[in-house]
């Protein structure tokens, strides 16, 4: 596996891992949102829903007046708090017993509250339990007299829910480990480009300050990148597909530098509103590198159709891949024509064994060869039949990898006619 092959593996799975990360959060609070919905109602106002909700047992539902004295609870919240109904209702146990000392503020806030609009909105408190651990819960509390001195209160248990955001805090804290340890841009932004995070990688390359670069990713965007760039990430977001596409970016040096851009929209677990997550891998040796590489294929080739002889390369394997404008010009064949074998054709029966005798011979060992035989010459170039077969001298060589295969072949037809 090569280095950019490890680097867009890790693209990925970074990319994967923050999938993860925004199912886990959004299947585990929809866990506490189904049991608030499962009451049917915003509120506890309606006492005829309320008491058959008392009686389900779905939540730990209890009464009570303002001055800590309990006068029913349903099994819910006997199994919640640990107390027998007896324990709660002889008034050895108020529920400012399992109300811990720093909550009691909210609780006093809350009968305010409730003599002024006859219930409270839910907030977070603990309850003690028998066994003295504490219980972190979501409460709501509804006076049910004009006085507000007698009032339900719901119960929702959050210990499930706060051990997750637990766990979350500490994945979005290996998380960000993670994208600072990748050797990848790593970003989030909103649908409008405002960037939401981005990893220390990207500061450093583009020169940009934490203060300021919410909103100027653009600018680093090359000029003539930007509108298809645009084009493609709001068609991927209105598709849901990935974004792919190579751009280039703006260095801190004022140079521009090729990357991979992948990108893929997750729903923001915080928020519940859809973002983009993505990568930027530096891509620019490789991209050079291909030019390069193309540049000089394209001077091979405008050499080799300047040349009086014949050329061609093959891979590895021996399947051409280039003939020169020469063989055209000598044979008559399409390209079409010749490949596929077809240049085999053309070769004088007499000398067709010996000649791809010596051409596997080279395939198999990768040896250069040197032989000659007759190849015939397009039908109207030479009208004299002894004359539409001519000599060539043929030679081959091979072009080695590092690793010392090779990886292809060279070889040229130089016709000899009438010069032995």
């Amino acid at each position: 596996m090569t280095a950019s092959d490890t680097s867009a593996r890790s693209s990925e799975l970074l990319l994967l891992r923050a999938k993860i990360f925004e199912l886990e959060t959004r299947v585990e609070r929809a866990k506490l949102q189904r049991k608030l919905k499962s009451t049917g109602f915003k509120d506890f106002t309606d006492l005829d829903r309320l008491r058959r909700f008392v009686d389900s047992n779905i939540v730990a539902i209890h009464r009570a007046d303002i001055y800590g004295n309990i006068t029913e609870a349903n099994d819910a919240t006997v199994k919640l708090l640990g107390y027998s109904k007896d324990e709660l209702y002889s008034g050895r146990v108020k529920w400012t017993d399992f109300t811990p000392p720093e909550y009691l503020h909210m609780d006093d806030k809350a009968i305010v509250q409730l003599r002024t609009t006859g219930r409270t909105p839910f907030y977070r408190k603990e309850y003690i339990r028998s066994d003295g651990t504490r219980i972190p819960a979501l409460v709501q509390v509804t006076a049910i007299n004009s006085e507000a001195t007698d009032c339900f209160t719901v119960v929702f248990d959050l210990t499930e829910m706060e051990k997750l955001e637990r766990q979350l805090r500490e994945s979005e804290n290996q998380f960000r480990l993670l994208a600072e340890a990748i050797p990848h841009i790593v970003w989030m932004c909103d649908p409008s480009g405002k960037i939401a995070y981005a990893n220390q990688r990207w500061f450093d390359f583009t020169g940009l300050s934490t203060e300021d670069h919410e909103r100027k990713w653009l600018s680093v965007l090359h000029p003539d990148d930007r509108r298809l760039c645009l084009e493609e990430a709001e068609r991927a977001f209105r598709t849901d597909t990935t974004f792919n596409m190579e751009i280039r970016y703006r260095a801190a040096n004022g140079s521009y530098v090729w990357h991979l851009v992948r990108a893929q929209t997750i729903t923001d677990p915080r928020t519940g509103e859809k973002i983009w997550f993505g990568t930027s891998t530096d891509i620019d040796d490789k991209k050079r590198a291909a030019e390069e590489i193309k540049e000089s294929e394209m001077r091979y080739r405008m050499l080799a159709d300047a040349i009086p002889q014949i050329v061609f390369t093959a891979d590895a394997a021996g399947e051409i891949d280039f003939f020169n404008d020469r063989w055209f010009e000598y044979t008559g064949l399409s390209l079409a024509q010749s490949q596929n074998n077809g240049w085999q054709l053309l070769i004088h029966p007499d000398d067709l064994d010996k000649y791809m005798a010596e051409w596997n011979r080279s395939l198999a060992t990768g040896d250069s060869h040197e032989i000659e035989f007759r190849l015939r010459r397009a039908v109207g170039v030479k009208t004299m039949k002894n004359h539409a077969y001519r000599s060539h001298l043929a030679r081959a060589v091979a072009l080695r990898g590092t690793d010392g295969e090779v990886i292809k072949w060279f070889a040229t037809w130089t016709e000899i006619e009438g010069t032995k």
